[in-house]
């Protein structure tokens, strides 16, 4: 990773305490960014944080359940006060579901859409006014190959991460005039 360009930032990954989520915070540890890991589990956070070697990096572990809206709420404000900016918001956060649409019960389809797209959608919703008032930032929602190509017996998951790519679509147009970057992976 570029050390010039992440030096300073403030870094919010969102399920951060596995996965994906915590590969980034290993890769951010030998860094000098300040990172605020959020995900439900305040005991995986801790395991995580605890686990990296001399990090460079100042890790805040902020627990937070994408899916409860006050939640997020205190989980930026949290950040926002202790670190006093956001500068890259990493969406992670998210879960799969394995089975045939017809097998599948419809609470376990709507906690697969609420955490990969409703959480995704809090989270951005509350950092874009820290990102706006500076005027800068960066945006990386986590998505998938199955954005384009839906997957059977992952039809849940294949949509919300469809529905990320046009969420992400749509906000690095909407928020370009503030200077915010919004970037998609797969």
């Amino acid at each position: 990773m570029n050390e010039n360009f992440f030096a300073g930032k403030v870094i919010v990954i969102t399920g951060a305490s596995s996965g994906i989520g915590a590969e980034l915070a290993r890769q951010l540890a030998p860094l000098p960014v300040t990172v605020a890991l959020l995900a439900r589990s305040r005991e995986g956070l801790t395991k995580l944080a605890t686990s990296l070697p001399s990090p460079k990096a100042a890790f805040r572990i902020v627990p937070c359940d994408v899916q409860n809206g006050e939640s997020v709420k205190e989980a930026i404000r949290s950040v926002v006060s202790e670190a006093g900016q956001i500068d890259i918001l990493i969406n992670n956060a998210g879960i799969g579901q394995f089975g045939p649409l017809d097998g599948t019960p419809l609470d376990q389809i709507a906690q697969v859409i609420s955490t990969n797209v409703t959480g995704l959608l809090a989270v951005t919703r509350e950092a874009i006014p820290v990102m706006k008032g500076k005027r800068s930032g960066v945006i990386v929602n986590i998505s998938s190959v199955a954005s384009y190509h839906g997957q059977p017996h992952l039809i849940a998951y294949s949509s919300s991460k469809a529905a990320v790519y046009s969420i992400s679509e749509g906000l690095r147009a909407e928020l370009h005039p503030f200077g915010i970057r919004v970037l998609d992976v797969q």
